[in-house]
């Protein structure tokens, strides 16, 4: 009966550790401005403005409960049409900073190439 409520005790903690909401820090580092920020699960934009300029980060927080594998999709604004410029899977349970350079990204801190 102890081991039973243990493990128990363990689950719910778990669980809700997944449920807290999360925040994910994206920061742009490549050369050109970008225009919106698009994950699945959600209605329209989450930048908190709709610019993310060069050297500038965003702040993006997911609300509790939130599902922890998303796309995320980041575009650039060309002559007035929104084109993806950036698509990531990620989780965002595990992902706190995503530096975005041309070539390559940052995620917490560990480098990925894009055509990797």
């Amino acid at each position: 009966m102890r081991t039973f409520i243990l493990t128990l005790i363990i689950v719910l903690a778990a669980s809700t550790f997944t449920m807290a909401q999360t925040t994910l820090t994206i920061t742009n580092k490549t050369s050109s401005d970008l225009y919106g920020l698009y994950t699945s699960g959600t209605k329209g934009d989450l930048l908190p403005e709709d610019l993310l300029e060069v050297g500038s980060e965003a702040y993006i927080t997911y609300p509790e409960g939130y599902d922890c594998e998303v796309v995320l999709q980041i575009t650039h604004d060309n002559a007035g049409e929104e084109e993806v410029a950036f698509e990531f899977e990620l989780d965002i349970c595990e992902a706190k900073t995503l530096v975005i350079y041309e070539t390559y990204y940052l995620l917490n801190g560990v480098k990925f190439r894009y055509d990797e």
